[in-house]
């Protein structure tokens, strides 16, 4: 399992003084972008120039996330 650590920043807040929606989507692609990068892959090349698109997400939010909150997203790399 790979696990990407991040720590919420100022630019994540929203005007609710707290973690946007919008937001999710960006630190799955900072938590993917890291994974790729550790086998010398990325988004445009895994190999063969094949490339890789996200056709859906779907995100369910458990808890609101706050300036300076740690969290850790998950990818099970079978």
């Amino acid at each position: 399992m790979f696990i990407f650590d991040y720590e919420i920043k100022p630019e994540d807040i929203n005007e609710g003084k707290h973690v946007g929606n919008e937001r999710a989507l960006l630190f799955f692609q900072y938590a993917r972008t890291a994974f790729l990068k550790q086998y010398g892959l990325s988004q445009l090349n895994l190999g063969d120039n094949i490339g890789l698109i996200q056709t859906n997400a779907y995100i369910e939010y458990l808890n609101q996330l706050f300036l300076g909150n740690e969290i850790a997203v998950k990818i099970n790399n079978i």
